[in-house]
């Protein structure tokens, strides 16, 4: 891994960490309302899907020593979540064919991960936390969750596209 790459990623990760643990709000126990998986997401769209899965790994376990929010210890589930958030973006844009992604293809990618990680993975996790029925706690996170994938695709969005844009004219610049 190249040292600008672990440099970017390290960014990604801090902010990852103060978007989540600091600028969250927690509606309840287990609906957190946030932004912390967009650099996450992001990491994975610039760098691909290792780097992507290695930045929310690395938020998620350096970030649960900042604030557990009431976890005595952290949760797989929910620490493999993080992971694909950063893993599953390129591979789902990949699939839809998306270099340079649009809305609709972003929109679809984030809805798609969110359903495995968020919706699939999370709420596991807080079963195992918080002895709960996965029935009882998938209808009000499948509306959180529905809420966060529009807002943080409309944030995504207009970030990716000029990250990507200078990306691709870096490299151009460079080989020559």
């Amino acid at each position: 891994m190249r040292t600008s790459t672990m440099v970017h990623a390290s960014i990604l990760i801090a902010i990852s960490i103060v978007l989540t643990r600091f600028a969250s709000f927690m509606l309840t126990p287990y609906i957190r309302l946030g932004f912390g998986p967009i650099p996450i997401y992001l990491g994975g769209i610039l760098f691909g899907p290792w780097v992507g899965a290695m930045i929310g790994g690395l938020a998620d376990l350096i970030g649960f020593w900042f604030n557990t929010f009431g976890a005595a210890l952290p949760n797989p589930f929910i620490a493999l979540a993080s992971v694909c958030r950063g893993l599953l973006p390129p591979l789902f844009l990949k699939i839809l064919g998306a270099k340079q992604p649009s809305f609709k293809a972003l929109l679809i990618t984030i809805a798609l991960t969110e359903i495995v990680a968020g919706l699939g993975l999370t709420t596991y996790g807080l079963t195992t936390i918080y002895h709960l029925p996965f029935s009882v706690l998938i209808v009000p996170r499948l509306v959180s969750t529905s809420i966060l994938v529009l807002i943080n695709s409309l944030i995504l969005y207009p970030i990716s596209t000029k990250l990507l844009a200078n990306k691709v004219l870096h490299k151009e610049a460079s080989s020559n």
